[in-house]
C-alpha cells in the first residue's frame, strides 16, 4: 500500500480497517491497531475488516484486538496449497479453468476449460437441483446463455466437459460448484461496494477485498480482481504472490509458475 492507504505507522501490525462511516475515533478507511477503541456513533454500525481472521464486525464497540481474535474464518476449507473441491488441471483432461474455485457467488458464470488435442467439438452439462442444461460447441469458452435459467443460491452444481473427436469420447472431466447463500452473497458485495468507495485507488484496498472474498472462499472474484490489475499494468510484487497463491488453492499450480516466471 502507498502512504495515503498505510498512513502514519502507529503499530507493528494493523489488524483491521474501518471501511465505513459511524465510528467516534476513527474515519473511513483508517487502518486499525490492536489497541485502537471503536466506539459507534448512536444509531449507526460502522464495518471494520479484520485483517488477520478475514471477518467482518459491525457496530461493536471495543478493543480492535479483542474484537479481532479467533482463528481465521473458513482456514480448513482453503490452505496454502489448495481448497477443499477445487483440484483441477489434470494432464488431458478438459478442466474446468474459470470459474477459479468451489464456491461461487454469480448465477450466471462464464466457462473456460482446458482444451484436448485433437478434439474437434466439447458438451458441456451442467446439473443440479432441479436444473439440467447442455449444450455442444467447438470453442474452450462458453458465455452462460440468455436462454437458461440462472444458477440458484445455496445449490450444487456438477459441470460435465465432454472432449470429442468425431462421434468418440476422447477425454472428460467433472467440477462441482456451490453458490453461496444469498445473504451470504449480498453481504460480500455491500462490504466490496463499500470497500471500492473509499478515498484510494483499486489497488491499494485490493488486498482488502482478497481478505474479504477470501473470507467466503470466493477464489474467482479475487483472480478476476487481481487479474485484472495486472492486465492493467496497475499490479505490484505484493499483489502478484497473492495471485500466485490464489492460482495455487484453485488446482492450477502452472499458472502460478507462469506468472512467477513473468515477474
Amino acid at each position: 500500500m502507498n502512504s495515503q492507504t498505510k498512513q502514519a505507522a502507529r503499530c507493528t501490525t494493523e489488524t483491521a480497517r474501518l471501511f465505513t462511516e459511524g465510528d467516534k475515533n476513527f474515519r473511513p478507511g483508517t487502518l486499525l491497531c490492536p489497541d485502537d477503541l471503536v466506539v459507534p456513533v448512536p444509531g449507526k454500525r460502522p464495518r471494520l475488516l479484520c485483517l488477520n481472521n478475514r471477518r467482518v464486525i459491525a457496530g461493536q464497540t471495543g478493543r480492535v484486538g479483542d474484537l479481532c481474535a479467533g482463528k481465521p474464518k473458513n482456514q480448513i476449507v482453503c490452505g496454502e496449497d489448495g481448497c477443499s473441491g477445487s483440484a483441477r488441471g489434470t494432464e488431458g483432461k478438459p478442466s474446468l479453468i474459470r470459474p477459479f474455485g468451489p464456491t461461487l457467488i454469480s448465477k450466471r458464470p462464464d466457462l473456460t476449460w482446458r482444451a484436448i488435442e485433437g478434439a474437434t467439438h466439447y458438451e458441456i452439462r451442467i446439473k443440479g437441483r432441479q436444473f439440467e442444461q447442455e449444450q455442444t460447441l467447438s470453442e474452450t469458452h462458453l458465455k452462460y446463455p440468455q436462454a437458461w435459467p440462472s444458477l440458484e443460491f445455496k445449490n450444487a452444481y456438477h459441470i460435465d466437459i465432454l472432449a470429442y473427436q468425431g462421434g468418440t469420447i476422447i477425454s472428460a472431466d467433472r467440477a462441482t460448484v456451490n453458490l453461496l447463500f444469498e445473504e451470504e452473497s449480498v453481504a460480500i458485495q455491500e462490504n466490496a461496494a463499500a470497500i471500492k468507495q473509499l478515498p484510494f485507488s483499486l489497488r491499494d484496498v485490493a488486498v482488502d477485498l482478497d481478505t474479504l472474498y477470501m473470507s467466503q472462499n470466493l477464489l474467482n472474484q479475487s483472480i478476476q480482481l487481481l487479474e485484472g490489475l495486472r492486465e492493467k499494468g496497475e499490479s505490484n510484487p505484493q499483489l502478484n504472490e497473492i495471485l500466485a497463491k490464489r492460482y495455487i488453492q484453485a488446482g492450477y499450480r502452472d499458472l502460478a509458475e507462469s506468472l512467477q516466471e513473468a515477474n
